[in-house]
């Protein structure tokens, strides 16, 4: 999620390392358990709907502000 929220370093290691993986983690994914978590999801609810991994989508302020 860093190459997402514009970490230059992280872009280029992602870019670098994962193209031509199929990445089930997409951009539009993340947005979708952000929003989730931003309703008040459990992180539970949301490994259960999106996968173990998910939480690598979030950063750790996103886990504080919103994380129950």
């Amino acid at each position: 999620m860093k190459s997402f929220k514009g970490s230059p370093i992280a872009a280029s290691k992602f870019q670098n390392n994962c193209q031509g993986i199929p990445n089930k983690y997409s951009n539009k994914v993340c947005k979708q358990a952000l929003q989730g978590l931003m309703m008040g999801s459990s992180s539970e609810d949301l490994q259960e709907r999106f996968g173990k991994k998910i939480m690598n989508c979030f950063t750790q302020n996103d886990l504080k502000n919103f994380l129950n």
